[in-house]
């Protein structure tokens, strides 16, 4: 069941990158892409770890997915927009590796979160989320080069 769910977690995913990234980067700023889909994504985990209800989880899981997706998305246009040309491969190099280095922690402290509850790592992913949320609503936009703001 946990790697049914994970595939529903995935069909956003697809959803996300294949068709909503460019629906929205298109026609909103992307700061204000990564604001909402950040705070929807959060919001959607959050409701998964209060409501413990199955039906719950599983309609939550395409929405959460896409948001993610999206946002991510947006935030690696965003940085990519902040370069020269000739800089925007070094930004991508750099932010896949803070990323995959995220990833690898992310095996081992969920582990050990779990250890003091099963619902803290979710937690801490909605805190954590929403926190990113609140640092992109909080960047003037006169900090953003090109129209990327």
């Amino acid at each position: 069941m946990i790697s049914l769910l994970l595939a529903d977690l995935g069909v956003g995913f697809s959803i996300g990158c294949g068709f909503l990234v460019d629906f929205f980067v298109n026609r909103f700023l992307a700061k204000n892409v990564i604001v909402v889909t950040f705070f929807l994504a959060s919001l959607g985990i959050l409701i998964v770890v209060l409501t413990h209800k199955a039906a719950w989880v599983w309609a939550l899981m395409t929405p959460i997915g896409a948001s993610i997706a999206v946002g991510y998305s947006a935030i690696l246009a965003l940085f990519s927009d902040q370069v020269s040309e000739n800089e925007q491969g070094w930004v991508m190099g750099v932010t896949g590796s803070i990323l995959a280095l995220c990833f690898g922690l992310t095996s081992f402290l969920t582990g050990y979160l779990a250890n003091f509850g099963t619902s803290i790592p979710m937690y801490l992913a909605v805190v954590g989320i929403a926190s990113g949320g609140i640092i992109m609503l909080l960047i003037p936009k006169k900090k953003f080069k090109k129209n990327s703001a």
